[in-house]
């Protein structure tokens, strides 16, 4: 089995994305995936061999036209596309659990200042706190907390599944979960529960601590809106305004600019508009959409 550093960061990143599949069997599958690819191309190839072989043949009535004066480049054509796929599935293949892992992350840590929130008015209540995490992933609460549901419904399944004790679950989440957030928040409340401490008070201060980040990201947010209208007034609207009257301005002395008029109306300004759009969707947090 590889221990290279390199091999042990894509199997703590296929564990963070919760695949739910080791390491050599993710890669058997995706060498399957390229198997099967590399089949479909073959008889591809064998089959525009046959067509080739019997196009003199007039009831076929093909015409490849120049491609027959050198077959070999048409049938080289699907061991192309499939070398490009080959790669493809390859990258996306090594990809895949960072970006889930990633996503996750991000969903995690969108939902926890929310979630602590909900324990700390359960422990409040004097709920213990096996019953507080069991209670995250019922199904009212999925449909509220759906990533941190699911986190502790992996908690839950090494609890009552697996024999676990809460100490040595809360740890194993820890591990492995992909937002360091949560790991702290998950190592805390083992220790409080290990140590036998006040656990009521440990959720209300991480209620304040999330609470207090959460609006930090907000105000941060918020700034960067400022300075993005501010960018968006000067480049995508008050630019191609200028050019527009600097070219009728200058349209008596070097002729009508139409064309360029065109361009900016018509092209650049709708474009840069959605590109616009299109960062302000990738950049605005999972919690306000």
């Amino acid at each position: 089995m590889p221990s290279s550093p390199s091999f042990q960061l894509f199997e703590k990143k296929a564990a963070e994305s919760r695949l739910f599949i080791s390491v050599p069997m993710y890669f058997s599958l995706v060498f399957s995936a390229s198997s099967l690819l590399f089949i479909f191309c073959t008889l591809w190839a064998f089959v525009l061999f046959l067509i080739l072989f019997f196009q003199r043949n007039e009831s076929f009535g093909i015409n490849f036209g120049s491609a027959l004066d050198n077959p070999f480049k048409l049938l080289l054509l699907p061991f192309l596309i499939f070398a490009g796929l080959e790669c493809l599935i390859l990258v996306f293949a090594f990809l895949l659990p960072f970006l889930l892992s990633a996503e996750k992350k991000i969903q995690i840590e969108n939902q926890l200042p929310f979630a602590v929130n909900y324990m700390s008015a359960m422990a409040s209540a004097g709920i213990p706190p096996e019953f507080i995490f069991q209670s995250l992933f019922e199904k009212k609460m999925k449909n509220v907390y759906d990533a941190i549901a699911f986190e502790f419904m992996i908690l839950e399944c090494h609890l009552h599944l697996l024999g676990k004790d809460l100490p040595s679950a809360l740890q194993y989440l820890s591990d492995t979960t992909p937002s360091p957030l949560l790991s702290e928040f998950l190592t805390g409340a083992k220790n409080t529960i290990v140590s036998g401490s006040d656990f009521q008070v440990f959720v209300l201060s991480k209620k304040q601590e999330y609470q207090s980040l959460f609006l930090r990201k907000k105000d941060q947010f918020f700034q960067m809106l400022d300075l993005l209208s501010e960018i968006y007034m000067t480049i995508f609207l008050a630019a191609p305004v200028f050019f527009i009257i600097l070219l009728f301005t200058i349209a008596p002395l070097s002729g009508p600019k139409t064309e360029e008029m065109k361009f900016l109306v018509y092209q650049a300004v709708p474009f840069l508009g959605l590109f616009f759009l299109f960062f302000l969707e990738v950049i605005d947090p999972k919690e306000n959409r």
